[in-house]
């Protein structure tokens, strides 16, 4: 099976999410590698380090926006003060485990977020960033 993206990071703190998550990209060839990282913290720290060796860059980071040990809000304003160059190389995805829109509204004002999908994922919602 060929791989439809490379490099995948997610960042989320719940373990059953991050198995499920994994297991669907493996299954369905969406990513050949997965890191995962439970912290905002682990995930800015990781990203500035592949800005230094690309092939690690992800070209797509998937972001839970509503785990406490993340604080979704704060990494996407670090993220947003990265190079524009760096971001372009990545699609930046909300997860969110409730689709109230009004919940969620801070994300809505972030340039770089290119989807907002429900969790768990699933294959349907991961096949969408494909096209």
């Amino acid at each position: 099976m060929t791989n439809i993206y490379k490099n995948v990071l997610l960042i989320d703190d719940n373990e059953a999410d991050q198995l499920i998550a994994r297991k669907l990209m493996q299954v369905t060839g969406f990513a050949k590698d997965i890191c995962i990282k439970n912290s905002k913290q682990s995930a800015l720290d990781y990203l500035t380090n592949a800005r230094n060796h690309l092939s690690e860059v992800p070209d797509v980071i998937f972001l839970d926006i509503n785990r406490p040990a993340i604080d979704g809000l704060s990494f996407l304003h670090a993220y947003e003060a990265m190079p524009a160059d760096f971001k372009k190389k990545c699609k930046l995805v909300v997860l969110s485990s409730t689709d109230n829109r009004h919940d969620i509204k801070e994300v809505y004002g972030y340039s770089s977020i290119e989807a907002v999908l429900p969790k768990p994922l699933t294959t349907d919602s991961i096949m969408q960033l494909t096209h």
